[in-house]
């Protein structure tokens, strides 16, 4: 029997967030909600809230995060947003269909493809072009590459015009508005048409699992030219932290793990040498969305970073990455000075391997290099362990982690000398001690990062605004009311003026589609202020006048600050300018001091 096919608001309306999460994790009721122990960090006391009415969940502990059943398959699976919906619909017994605006979205993304894929052929055609693209090729024969693997590869060459590229797709009829938004030409600053983003380079098609061109590197063959490569910018299907370069072709050989280089050429010779579980990272720090992407192929990582300084500080700060992601990972040191291309083309792919075989794992790594320049004091090389365990312990949120790595570090220690010294002993009983302090104070908001601050923290004007939107989410009847009494400037710009907005915009019908047209951040303010406990309609109506003005005084008294701070800015000498200031602030004043008045008479 065929699937039904539903859109995104009607699988969202067929779904129960309860049933969903309560798949994942132990729920119990609490009042109108139910609670549990947030999935998404470690925690005793739980801090997880949801909401089945409103069909919104929330985290109330230290990672602050918060959304509707997409959002939170979306974090549990590892997924993007098609692939949440398309495994919740299936849940359900459904397929999905696009929305205007996902239909929308996927024309643009289909556009962009196009013409990075026009872009793709005209390159590759100028590289084996005669006169055109012959210095390209030497440089890539002498690099070794074989014709099959720069054709394989798809490398190509953009021109050194100012505008091959630009003019060709004119040809082509493909709006230069779609090949400027994939990151291939600029406006120029006079307006007068499109120049080309890469002029004489080796191109190098950042490809996907379908053989879509996603985005470009390009390389200088002048070596003192710079930047000696240019990465397309982020674009609508191109972003750099969650893409490998590499990837499609390593796909189907990583069973054994996948090897992490810095480069294209790094990618391309150990393909070439038989190597093909290599990937790249483009011009960016490895990330958790590296690792979630490789984790769906394989357990075990390697790293394989240049043996320079830079290298080393970008394998230390992985340590972290691999441990909170459940990703076992190696380091693979080259000799000095040497590239992975260049040491399998010189040395062989025994060598290779042999270099695979004895890669440490990331402390291992850490430890070694630390004793390697401790000398031979026995405190001295205690204190360099240390030095280089501590700061992975107390980055560690999940103290079961936290205790492997203990434990690994402990072994280790242990074999390497007769025994734990006191003095190593109490720096690892110091450094538990530390992390517990952090991740008490992460638990409490005090290290919260990127999270939704505390609410302990928020400003009384902040949360009048809250509590005038929770009121109108529980209570949609009083819409009617805002719409006459309460303009959108009442609430500051962010969250809270953008949740209003879309308030107002949907109605009472509107609230069950709002988590579709917030940005994260005002959907985990909608997602907060649902799973509180209601006021009872009557309490929230006799407020409600109250509470208007109340951010009637608000609005004025920031208007107010805003025009004092632009006076101090105001050149001494412009008189009209100044007592145009001074004639607004006292408007104001008189403004600010009737609106007080009334708050006065209804105390």
């Amino acid at each position: 029997m065929a699937l039904q096919p539903v859109d995104r608001d009607t699988l969202r309306s067929r779904l129960d967030l309860l049933e969903v999460a309560g798949s994942y994790m132990r729920l119990q009721k609490a009042g109108t909600e139910w609670r549990g122990l947030c999935p998404f960090h470690d925690e005793r006391t739980p801090s997880f809230y949801v909401n089945p009415g409103k069909g919104l969940w929330i985290c109330r502990g230290q990672c602050g995060v918060g959304g509707d059943v997409f959002d939170f398959v979306m974090r549990v699976e590892k997924l993007d947003f098609r692939q949440a919906a398309e495994l919740l619909a299936n849940r359900i017994g459904c397929t999905l269909i696009t929305s205007p605006g996902d239909a929308r979205r996927s024309e643009e993304r289909d556009r962009l493809y196009e013409v990075c894929g026009l872009a793709t052929r005209l390159f590759e055609t100028a590289l084996w072009r005669p006169s055109v693209g012959d210095r390209a090729r030497e440089y890539l024969f002498r690099r070794g590459l074989t014709e099959e693997t720069i054709r394989a590869f798809r490398l190509g060459w953009a021109p050194a015009s100012w505008e091959a590229l630009a003019r060709h797709l004119e040809r082509a009829k493909v709006p230069l508005a779609d090949a400027e938004a994939a990151g291939l030409i600029r406006a120029r600053d006079n307006g007068r048409g499109y120049y080309d983003r890469f002029r004489g380079r080796i191109m190098f098609p950042i490809l996907d699992g379908q053989d879509r061109t996603l985005g470009f590197g390009g390389r200088v063959l002048n070596a003192e030219e710079e930047p000696k490569y240019l990465n397309t910018a982020e674009t609508p299907i191109f972003a750099k932290s969650t893409v490998l370069y590499g990837l499609p072709f390593a796909v189907g050989e990583l069973t054994d793990g996948a090897i992490i280089v810095e480069g294209y050429m790094d990618v391309i010779g150990l393909h070439q040498a038989g190597v093909r579980a290599a990937v790249a990272t483009l011009g960016t720090a490895l990330t958790s969305g590296h690792l979630r992407l490789l984790r769906r192929h394989t357990e075990r990582v390697i790293l394989c970073y240049d043996a320079d300084a830079a290298g080393q500080r970008a394998t230390e700060r992985a340590a972290v990455l691999f441990i909170d992601e459940g990703v076992e990972g190696r380091v693979l040191t080259l000799p000095a000075g040497q590239d992975p291309d260049e040491y399998i083309a010189a040395e062989g792919r025994a060598a290779w391997d042999a270099l695979v075989t004895a890669a440490p794992d990331l402390i291992s790594h850490r430890v070694q290099t630390a004793l390697g320049q401790a000398g031979d004091d026995p405190l001295a090389r205690a204190a360099a362990v240390q030095e280089a365990v501590v700061p992975i312990l107390a980055d560690l949120r999940d103290p079961l982690r936290q205790a492997m790595v203990l434990g690994q570090v402990t072994e280790w220690w242990s074999s390497q000398t007769s025994g734990l010294s006191e003095e190593f002993e109490r720096s690892l009983a110091q450094a538990v001690r530390d992390y517990r302090r952090r991740a008490a104070r992460r638990r409490q908001g005090d290290e919260r990062g990127a999270s939704a601050p505390p609410p302990a923290r928020l400003t009384r004007e902040t949360r009048l605004e809250h509590l005038v939107l929770a009121d109108l989410l529980a209570h949609p009847s009083l819409l009617a009311r805002a719409r006459e009494d309460l303009g959108p400037y009442l609430f500051a710009a962010g969250p809270s003026r953008e949740l209003y907005e879309q308030l107002l915009a949907g109605g009472e019908e509107g609230i069950n589609n709002l988590p579709s047209l917030l940005s994260d951040a005002a959907k985990r303010l909608l997602a907060d202020l649902s799973c509180r406990a209601p006021r009872e309609a009557q309490e929230a109506e006799d407020a409600f006048a109250r509470q208007a003005t109340e951010l009637r005084a608000n609005a004025l008294a920031a208007r107010l600050d805003d025009l004092r701070r632009q006076r101090a800015d105001l050149d001494p000498e412009d008189c009209e300018g100044q007592e145009a200031n001074l004639r607004n602030v006292y408007a104001l004043e008189q403004e600010l001091a009737a609106v007080r008045r009334e708050l006065t008479r209804s105390d």
